[in-house]
Formats: structure tokens, C-alpha cells, sequence
């Protein structure tokens, strides 16, 4: 490709995860006021988390075969038109059935986006993975900053729900123009590749210890950014503008780590940052979760070791794992999102039965899992030394 081109895949990867991570980010907020206008409980919220990930897990799974069929700039374009459908349905929706339905469409259209931009890094980013792979993800933390702090704000100005989520329309709408001007050659490096049945990529161990590792991390991530504006409500009392803002902290922080990780990954290796910055992350969170009021903002500030750890493990996939990379990405994101959708659909179900303080802190439980895993599968691959 010429380097305009891949300048023009870049700008829309960085796009797309900005897209993604200003949209994925408002339902946290979002979640008490859409549990009062439809009088529903934490199980039932739990439903709604495990359906918007059920979304995203079916896009992962025909992700790979869709992206070679239609190509990247059309599985694109289907993925805004889904979440332009997806949001229409919820803001007119007075059925919280016909509610839980949009949202299904929303997170496929979220998951098309995903994997159409994750099957496009193998092309863009071609050396300096683990800094490249950080950077592209500062992107979705930059988008993930902002979406918080505009909810929070706007529910301030007592904006309602359906509101603040019809208003995202308006990136979308600007997101599409971009893709639609934009020209994408033909990827015959990934079109052609040596392909990979897919049993073999589910036998092989490293896939599902990357996949449950990936899985787990996502589970304490959205944990967070899913219950913590819950959590401070009703636990810490502390009030809408105020809780949201400690999530806008969470991921403002969780955006500069992401912006200068890839270069603390390139320094002390793969494994050595990632099992650091998960041990830290656990430790400040249950710090956090455990002391005092004043202390709530550890939680916020765990959010720069949260940054590395979906990036960098995403680009040691990808340097082990060079033949087959479309199915191997396909199978780790579904699986992981599979994973990620019972670890969120669990806390909601605890919140109910004991209370939310008692469902949030599973978070710290993922990120032990996601700890002893990752010592698993340092074992298993080929890059032992960079610890």
C-alpha cells in the first residue's frame, strides 16, 4: 500500500476507537436513570449488560467471515447503521422488551466496528506492535474520557437519557461521512493469508488462555466503567455529577496510560508490564473499595493500570499468532466477550441478591483470575524472556 492509504486506515482505526469507547462509556452513567424510567431491578440491569454483550459476542463470531466478504469499509458502514438503529430503538422504546432488543442491535453494530478496525492493525501496524497497539487503544480511552463527562454534564442540565444517547448521533452521522469519502485498497497480505481450520484454532491452548485472559481483564474493566457510578451512588452516596466524574477520572487516567504505556511496554517488556500494572490495579482498587469515602479516588486512579494491559496482551497475540490471524482474532474476541458478558451478568445478579457493594468488588476477583492467567500462558509462549 502507499503510505496515504495506510495514513487513511489509521485515521479510521483511531476513529472508530474513539466512536466506540464515547458510546460504550455513557451507559455506566446512564444506568440509574434507565432503571428508574423502566422500574427494574439490578438482575434485570444485569440482563441488559449480558444482552449488549450477547450483541457484541455474535458480531465477534461472524466478524472474521463478514470482514473477507463484504471488506473492511462496508463491515464499517454496516456497524453505524446498526448503532444508528440500535440508538433509534432505545429512545423511542417505552417496552423495556423492545428496549432490550435495540440494545442488541446497538452492540452488534459496536462489535462489526470492532472487528472491522482490529482486522485492519495487522496491516497498519507493522512494527513496534505493543506501542502501536497502546496508542491505537489511547484512542478508544480518549473517547471513553469524554463520554462520561458529557453524560454526567448533560444529566445535570437534566437532560434525560434518551436525550444524551439521541446526541451521539451526531458523531455517528460525522464518523459515516469519513468512511464513506474514504478509499480502501484491497488487503491481499490479510485476504491471502495461510488460513487456519478452525477446530485447530480451538484446540490450541494459547488461544483460550489469551482469550480468557483478554476475557477477564474486559470483565473488571467494564466492571468499572459498568457499576461504578452505581456503586458510589448507592454505596458512598455520593451524587450523580460527582460519581460520574470519578468514572470520567477512571478513564481519563486510563487515557494517558495508554498514551505513554506503549513505551513503558517497549521498555520493560510484554509480560513484566502487564503482570505489574495488574497487580497494581488490584491492589488500589481493593484500597479503594474497602477504606474510607475519601479514598473512592484510588479506584478512579487504578484506571492508568487498567490502560496497557487489552493492548499490550492484543499485541502479543498478534506476534504469536502469524498465520491464521483473522480466525485467531475472531475466535479470542468472541470468546473473550463471551466471558466478559457471564462476569458482568454475575455482578448484576449479586448486586440484587446482596446489595452493590458486594457485586462490584467481583472486579477484584476478575483481576486476580486475569493475574494467575497471565503466568499461565507467559509459560506457553515464545516470549519468556521479556520478564
Amino acid at each position: 500500500m502507499k503510505k496515504y492509504q495506510t495514513n487513511i486506515l489509521i485515521g479510521i482505526t483511531f476513529f472508530s476507537m474513539i466512536l466506540l469507547g464515547i458510546l460504550e462509556s455513557i451507559r455506566g452513567v446512564l444506568i440509574p436513570s434507565i432503571q428508574n424510567f423502566y422500574h427494574i431491578d439490578y438482575k434485570e440491569i444485569g440482563i441488559f449488560l449480558f444482552v449488549a454483550s450477547l450483541g457484541y459476542v455474535i458480531a465477534n463470531f461472524f466478524g472474521g467471515n463478514t470482514a473477507d466478504s463484504l471488506g473492511q469499509k462496508r463491515l464499517l458502514l454496516l456497524g453505524v447503521l446498526l448503532i444508528t438503529l440500535g440508538t433509534l430503538g432505545m429512545v423511542v422504546s417505552r417496552s423495556y422488551i423492545f428496549f432490550i432488543v435495540s440494545v442488541a442491535i446497538l452492540n452488534y453494530g459496536f462489535g462489526s466496528i470492532s472487528i472491522g478496525a482490529n482486522t485492519l492493525t495487522p496491516v497498519v501496524f507493522k512494527n513496534n506492535q505493543g506501542m502501536m497497539m497502546n496508542l491505537l487503544h489511547f484512542f478508544y480511552g480518549l473517547g471513553a474520557t469524554i463520554g462520561p463527562r458529557y453524560a454526567g454534564v448533560a444529566l445535570d442540565y437534566k437532560w434525560s437519557w434518551q436525550e444524551i444517547y439521541s446526541a451521539t448521533l451526531i458523531i455517528i452521522v460525522i464518523y459515516t461521512i469519513f468512511v464513506l469519502t474514504s478509499t480502501f485498497p484491497r488487503i491481499e497480505g490479510v485476504r491471502s493469508e495461510a488460513r487456519v481450520p478452525l477446530m485447530e484454532v480451538l484446540r490450541n491452548k494459547k488461544v483460550l488462555l489469551f482469550s480468557f485472559v483478554l476475557g477477564f481483564y474486559v470483565a473488571a474493566e467494564l466492571g468499572v466503567a459498568n457499576w461504578l457510578t452505581t456503586y458510589l451512588q448507592s454505596s458512598k452516596n455520593i451524587g450523580s455529577l460527582k460519581s460520574a466524574t470519578y468514572l470520567s477520572l477512571f478513564f481519563g487516567v486510563f487515557t494517558f496510560g495508554r498514551l505513554i504505556g506503549g513505551f513503558i511496554v517497549e521498555k520493560l517488556g510484554y509480560f513484566r508490564s502487564i503482570i505489574g500494572f495488574l497487580i497494581i490495579a488490584l491492589l488500589l482498587f481493593i484500597i479503594g473499595t474497602t477504606a474510607s469515602k475519601q479514598l473512592v479516588i484510588l479506584i478512579s486512579l487504578s484506571g492508568f493500570f487498567f490502560s496497557i494491559i487489552y493492548p499490550t496482551t492484543f499485541a502479543l497475540l498478534l506476534k504469536e499468532f502469524d498465520k491464521g490471524t483473522s480466525t485467531v482474532i475472531g475466535v479470542v474476541i468472541t470468546i473473550s466477550s463471551a466471558t466478559n458478558m457471564i462476569g458482568n451478568a454475575v455482578i448484576g445478579q449479586i448486586n440484587d441478591m446482596f446489595g452493590v457493594n458486594a457485586g462490584f468488588r467481583l472486579v477484584a476477583l476478575f483481576l486476580l483470575i486475569t493475574v494467575a492467567l497471565i503466568l499461565i500462558l507467559k509459560k506457553d509462549t515464545t516470549f519468556e524472556n521479556q520478564i
